[in-house]
């Protein structure tokens, strides 16, 4: 069973983060003077904008796999010109790197 974090959108409030009627977490540490404010703030804004970067992720990836598996129809419609040569060689590199990105992704 997976337990879920409190939803958001998370608020700040004399530098604790809440949600709904939650305390979720303060700050506390103050590692340089005047940082405590710009730290709660930074936590509050990544933790209420992960839900939507995640959607936009899971959407790129998947524009990167369609491209993948598309690339080799690409390749074989363009293989026998030669004026293609150098279109074929730059999507190569393209689909080289849109591969390693895809490898280095946790899913």
């Amino acid at each position: 069973m997976t337990i879920k974090h409190t939803p958001t959108p998370w608020k700040l409030k004399h530098l604790l983060i809440v949600g709904g009627d939650n305390h979720i977490a303060g700050v506390f540490s103050d590692p340089v003077p005047g940082q405590k404010e710009a730290n709660a703030k930074f936590i509050l804004r990544a933790c209420n904008n992960h839900d939507k970067q995640k959607a936009i992720n899971d959407k790129l990836i998947k524009a990167l796999k369609k491209v993948v598996a598309r690339s080799k129809k690409w390749c074989k419609r363009e293989y026998g010109l030669d004026k293609r040569v150098e279109f074929r060689e730059i999507n190569y590199k393209i689909i080289k790197q849109v591969k390693q990105v895809l490898a280095e992704v946790k899913e």
